[in-house]
């Protein structure tokens, strides 16, 4: 509404798209170019150096978003539901941000879970061990703290932007978002699996994550 204040609804949509084309006219804004990108497709681009197709595209994005449903879906009546702080929640952006196109900067969606899980494992992801947990929390904080794979290094070693060194510097923020979403799905499968064949077990479990989520901190809760 702001931007049509002084104009029409028609000219900012005409003006959206004349800026969608300068996007696609722009050699820096090719999937294979972006060094950015952490969604499948866009990494694959850059591996082969071109984007790939559409029905490769849905190739690459259905499972992604496909199996961690079906996942979630299967324990949907057996975890604890803790919101965006929790497993289930960093799955959800994990998929996400895997799927469709995203940038590196969009991993601060990942900003709620990784604090749950990181600082309030015990409590928000408790069928996840210590040692899962910490492997969880440095995959997906690799993004945030990956200085090497920006512009400002590239030029400093004066890297060649089509290089193998470059492209797999680049690849590091999205493989490692993938390597944490498989662990996550991996642990989820394996651990309703477990539940199914010692019932005993998931209701001990279950029992003890909600009396925990009692004593929840005020920052994890408020998270939520």
């Amino acid at each position: 509404l702001w931007m049509a204040s002084d104009s029409s609804i028609g000219e900012v949509v005409a003006g959206f798209g004349k800026g969608m084309e300068a996007m696609h006219d722009d050699p820096s804004e090719l999937p294979e170019n972006r060094w950015t990108r952490v969604d499948l497709p866009g990494m694959v681009a850059r591996v082969f150096r071109a984007a790939p197709g559409t029905a490769a595209s849905l190739a690459l994005m259905i499972p992604l978003l496909v199996a961690p449903g079906f996942v979630l879906w299967r324990n949907r009546a057996r975890v604890p539901r803790y919101g965006a702080t929790g497993v289930s929640g960093m799955i959800i952006v994990l998929s996400m941000l895997l799927a469709i196109h995203h940038h590196s900067y969009d991993c601060l969606l990942l900003v709620i879970p990784w604090i749950g899980v990181t600082f309030f494992g015990s409590i928000v992801a408790p069928e996840l061990s210590p040692r899962t947990r910490g492997v969880v929390s440095l995959l997906t904080a690799v993004p945030a703290g990956n200085y090497l794979s920006t512009l400002t290094f590239q030029q400093r070693l004066d890297l060649p932007a089509d290089g193998a060194l470059w492209v797999a510097i680049t690849l590091l923020n999205g493989l490692c978002l993938l390597a944490a979403l498989v662990i996550l799905l991996w642990q989820a499968w394996n651990n309703d699996r477990r539940r199914e064949e010692n019932p005993s077990q998931s209701t001990a479990t279950g029992t003890a994550a909600t009396c925990g989520s009692h004593n929840v901190p005020e920052s994890a809760s408020s998270a939520t």
